[in-house]
């Protein structure tokens, strides 16, 4: 999603803000017990006594925080990621996969950012049917993705070659050549690396 703070400029993820709900929850109920253990520590409170004394603490610093949250911006990044889940499901259904729900999940909440690469292992480990491509194939995808950056246009599904990867170079019969074998290779996001996105 476009990010509104910088209008336009700087995409964001749905997640981010359930993610930053998510610690501000973690951290209230963090003041809250540290507060109770301090008033417990160092009077004769009962534990009851001690939590009394600790909310107002505690909501007088959290509130100023929970202040800046935009309900409407949380809603709207909700439906977003529900959207997502959406097709997902619909998409896993086809395939009758068991590990749909499981799957979902994974996908849409479990990885911290959209760059986090899911490669074959975690892929199987998540319950998705995965294989690694034949080095034909794979030749094919880099030859592919070594054109199509040269050109400077943008892609999607593939994790970035390298800045200064080998372009291919042209024989005299004008047709690429696939790049030596030592050349730094992409993995593919459907195979051998997956990233979200």
């Amino acid at each position: 999603m476009n990010d509104p703070l910088k209008r336009g400029s700087k995409r964001i993820s749905p997640l981010d803000e359930f993610k930053s709900a998510e610690f501000l929850r973690d951290y209230a109920v963090e003041l809250l017990d540290f507060f109770t253990l301090m008033i417990l520590r160092k009077s004769g409170m009962s534990v009851k006594e001690a939590i009394h004394e600790s909310v107002p603490f505690t909501t007088g610093l959290m509130r100023p925080l929970y202040e800046q949250i935009n309900v409407l911006d949380i809603g709207e990044h909700k439906r977003s990621l529900a959207i997502g889940e959406d097709y997902a499901n619909r998409l896993l259904a086809l395939t009758k996969n068991p590990r749909q729900k499981q799957i979902v999940e994974a996908l849409v909440s479990k990885y911290p950012s959209h760059s986090f690469v899911i490669d074959v292992e975690e892929a199987s480990s998540m319950g998705l049917p995965v294989f690694s491509l034949e080095h034909s194939q794979e030749q094919q995808f880099l030859e592919a993705l070594t054109c199509i950056t040269s050109n400077q246009e943008s892609y999607y599904g593939f994790t970035q070659l390298p800045k200064k990867s080998a372009a291919p170079s042209k024989s005299k019969s004008g047709i690429a050549k696939r790049p030596p074998a030592s050349a730094p290779r992409p993995a593919a996001q459907t195979d051998s690396a997956t990233r979200r996105g």
